[in-house]
């Protein structure tokens, strides 16, 4: 019988859940699967038992994009499917998929009873894979990792894999680890962290589940490393999970700090790599992405009082650079000035980065939080965002850049950036 493989790299952060007044803050499932088989497979497939298809708003741009999502009725099943006919996972090929979960609506939060995995050939299931559960619960001071293994739905008993081995591991940063970065080394989880290991465990399926606790605290991230074995000792899965904690370190756990109006930096012009400090919050020019998708180096940002932005005396004006705000708290509201005057923008809130032609075409939520874009005529609006807004990481050219926002344009002014 040949055996598909898969390696699985998750980050998971669960909005619904709080720390001790703070929250973890979204749930995000990122992955490779490899195919190790000697046959062609053109069809990927995940169900989730019950579950509702709505959950899932996002997902990693790579083959088989978009994935359809089904609701298969009645029995509350939401079906993924990544397919590519033209382009089938040839063996020894690896793929990589992702999915962003809506984890503020209650009947996201609550885990499926069942996961199910499938590589498939023109619809039809071939090799179904083990695929245990996890997800996170929260106390005060500590998250807890928890992994299952599914009910009879998922068991692959013909398999003779009615148990699993589970081996973990698990860390604490400050901050937390962007998506890409979520890969296991060939030899075991990713090297450069101070991982602890956890003792080795028979899970059942069905039947039981592991609890991990992890004490941890706000503007941290709990990262548990799971590999996944038969009883034969074949490895099936290998996990890496994340719980992003809101707020940062060391803070009072209290929002608001009121708002970046740029009246602390010295008035003149910025490039990229400089660093300036407002109001409590640091900002840092970045490069910017084109509509093209290029990304440039050579913009650059003017403090100035030129009122462009709508707001009165010092604003921004950036020419095809990015602005990396952090902020010294979470904000459970935001909102800002802006005068667009020409080309693209870029924008980036709780890890999501978006590259459009202005901010009427953001998508009105963003994870959980709501966009409302105000147009004040002649270039000027207003955009509130609703909503816990909390220190991310962002993929910005292949660098792993952690903010609060992630705001530019090629010629747009910025003002009154204001937190509650």
């Amino acid at each position: 019988m040949r055996r598909i493989g898969l390696v699985v790299g998750i980050v998971l952060t669960v909005a619904s859940l709080s720390l001790g007044g703070q929250q973890i803050t979204q749930y995000l499932s990122n992955f490779d699967v490899v195919n190790n088989s000697n046959s062609c497979y053109d069809d990927f497939e995940l169900y989730f038992y019950p579950y509702d298809c709505s959950c899932f708003f996002g997902w990693f741009p790579g083959w088989g994009t978009p994935p359809v999502l089904n609701q298969i009725f009645p029995w509350q099943t939401c079906q993924v499917r990544w397919a590519d006919a033209q382009n089938c996972v040839m063996p020894g090929d690896t793929v990589h998929f992702g999915l962003i979960i809506d984890q503020m609506r209650e009947e996201c939060s609550r885990p499926p009873e069942c996961i199910a995995a499938y590589w498939t050939c023109r619809g039809i299931p071939v090799q179904q894979i083990p695929i245990p559960f996890q997800y996170w619960d929260v106390g005060d001071g500590f998250v807890t990792d928890v992994v299952t293994y599914g009910a009879d739905c998922c068991v692959l008993r013909g398999l003779g894999l009615e148990s699993v081995i589970i081996d973990r591991w698990f860390t604490v940063i400050d901050g937390s680890m962007p998506l890409e970065s979520m890969m296991w080394d060939e030899i075991g989880p990713p090297r450069g962290l101070n991982w602890q290991r956890f003792e080795t465990e028979t899970l059942q399926a069905g039947s039981e589940s592991i609890p991990l606790e992890i004490p941890i605290r706000p503007g941290q991230s709990a990262l548990v490393a799971i590999a996944v074995r038969s009883g034969a000792g074949e490895e099936l899965v290998r996990i890496l999970n994340q719980a992003v904690t809101s707020g940062l370190l060391g803070s009072t756990g209290t929002s608001g700090i009121g708002c970046v109006d740029f009246e602390d930096p010295a008035a003149g012009r910025y490039v990229v790599t400089d660093v300036l400090n407002d109001s409590g919050a640091q900002i840092e020019v970045l490069p910017f992405q084109w509509g093209s998708l290029a990304w440039t180096y050579t913009g650059y940002l003017d403090i100035w009082s030129a009122g462009k932005a709508g707001g009165s005396g010092q604003e921004t004006w950036t020419n095809n650079v990015n602005l990396a705000i952090t902020l010294p708290e979470f904000c459970e509201e935001m909102s800002f000035l802006f005068g667009e005057y020409g080309g693209n923008i870029n924008f980036g809130v709780n890890g999501s980065f978006f590259n459009r032609a202005d901010f009427a075409s953001l998508p009105p939520t963003i994870g959980s939080v709501t966009v409302t874009v105000t147009s004040l005529g002649g270039g000027l609006g207003k955009v509130e965002l609703g909503g816990l807004v909390t220190r991310s990481t962002f993929n910005i050219d292949g660098t792993p850049v952690t903010a609060t926002l992630i705001i530019g344009g090629q010629e747009l002014a910025i003002d009154d950036i204001c937190c509650e």
